[in-house]
């Protein structure tokens, strides 16, 4: 028990110290922390190390800690890791999704997403952060905006049937959108990448437009139309998989995908009732009454090693160290021969 005190009250020092936060608003946020874990049963120190994620990205612990009771229930829907959801979630305020409302709605999209095709929340999480970065960095905002990636990783998996090809086949697609080649190509035929306010458009409407456009003499000239516009074979294969037949009904399937933040609740409602779900409830409990009790005494023993001297401390280890020689002495002489 007090090993695990220690383990984790290191962890909130450091947390502290990036933050720049006191040991008592630290202390109340963890309790929170504790508090959204055992609600939502999951382990208090997944959901302390995806705050602590949130935090690293974003340099606003305050972000994470404020949302926890979103990203304590899509740890629980998704079965991912701390880290991961996390990093996802730091995403968010790239795009100006910030409040409770949207961030819940963006999740549970992606949640929605997930269940729709074959890029699971857990694997957008672990695998589709990159993307979700690059296109923020090109201009696109909202809640919207999210699901503009989510649509494009579940079109990417459908055309390549592996979760990390399809992140790269995304990526690649927003990097070669912004190829000034590709961008005066496309608008050469008619097609915008930017919008009038400069941002990019919505990722699945290009995907759309630039598909229609450069399919429409069939699936070889296409390949040459798009190679030589500027695109990689990554992006050429993601666009020509939804030009038409079951990838263009997906595209236009995912993009259909409604989401009201309820799904993801319900679905972590629905986790909690196993087992594994009610032994972290358990065992976070423990760990915060452990806490509470320890705290203070732990931290008055601290602070009265810190107030003494390395010397008196060396003559206590010296101290000890000839007791336990004693001690150790009398047992063998009493103990009885074999």
């Amino acid at each position: 028990m007090l090993r695990d005190f220690a383990a984790t009250d290191r962890r909130i020092t450091r947390m502290g110290l990036a933050a720049e936060k006191t040991k008592k608003e630290m202390s109340e946020m963890f309790s929170g922390i504790q508090d959204a874990a055992i609600k939502f049963r999951v382990d208090d120190s997944e959901l302390t190390g995806a705050i602590e994620k949130v935090g690293t990205v974003t340099g606003d612990i305050d972000f994470g800690n404020r949302n926890r009771e979103i990203i304590a229930p899509s740890l629980a829907a998704s079965g991912s890791d701390g880290e991961s959801i996390g990093a996802l979630f730091a995403q968010f305020q790239k795009f100006n999704v910030t409040d409770e409302k949207d961030t819940l709605k963006a999740m549970d999209t992606l949640n929605q997403l997930g269940k729709e095709g074959a890029f699971e929340l857990k694997d957008i999480a672990e695998r589709g952060v990159k993307a979700f970065s690059m296109y923020a960095a090109a201009g696109a905002t909202g809640v919207k905006a999210i699901k503009d990636v989510g649509v494009a990783l579940e079109s990417a998996v459908d055309a390549t049937g592996d979760t990390t090809t399809a992140s790269t086949a995304v990526e690649n697609l927003i990097r070669d959108l912004q190829l000034p080649k590709v961008v005066k190509e496309l608008r050469r035929n008619g097609i915008n990448v930017f919008g009038k306010d400069g941002k990019m458009r919505s990722l699945p409407t290009l995907m759309e437009e630039i598909a229609k456009k450069s399919g429409s003499k069939g699936a070889e000239t296409q390949s040459a139309r798009l190679l030589g516009a500027g695109f990689n074979q990554d992006s050429i294969l993601l666009l020509s998989s939804v030009t038409s037949g079951k990838g263009a009904e997906n595209l236009k399937r995912y993009n259909g995908v409604v989401a009201n933040g309820q799904g993801i609740l319900k679905d972590a409602a629905y986790a909690a009732k196993d087992f594994t779900s009610s032994m972290s409830a358990l065992n976070t409990t423990w760990h915060q009454f452990a806490n509470g009790n320890l705290a203070e005494p732990v931290q008055e023993l601290a602070d009265a090693i810190n107030s003494v001297n390395q010397k008196t401390v060396q003559n206590w280890l010296e101290t000890g160290k000839n007791i336990a020689i004693a001690v150790g002495g009398v047992i063998a002489l009493v103990k009885p021969s074999s």
